[in-house]
């Protein structure tokens, strides 16, 4: 039995370049926003937006929930280095075919964005 694709034709070389820029703008977006707030919020004062969401400038020194926030620095390491070997499995994943499709593109785009 074959199996499907569902999320469409492969790629070609203009999409992936889409792709690649749309996940490109997602990343300069998120730092020039961290940069602004890092600048212009003293930690803990809320910024109104509306009657209902505030910014908020807060500092989480751990990973998920503060998770070893006080194990000494070496967490730090650890997770840039699995998110760089996250970020070359999904590149070359994607410039092999293996995830192939818009959809599946779109998903990797912002993910690596992010």
């Amino acid at each position: 039995m074959a199996s499907q694709r569902t999320s469409g034709p492969a790629p070609t070389g203009g999409r992936f370049a889409l792709w690649s820029v749309l996940g490109t703008a997602i990343l300069v977006l998120d730092q020039v926003s961290k940069f602004w707030f890092e600048r212009n919020l003293d930690p803990g004062i809320q910024l109104p937006v509306t009657s209902f969401f505030n910014f908020v400038l807060a500092h989480n020194r751990g990973a998920a929930f503060s998770f070893l926030a006080d194990a000494g620095g070496w967490q730090h390491g650890l997770f840039v280095t699995l998110a760089f070997v996250v970020i070359i499995f999904l590149v070359v994943a994607v410039g092999l075919l293996l995830l192939p499709g818009d959809l599946v593109l779109g998903a990797v785009a912002v993910q690596l964005g992010l």
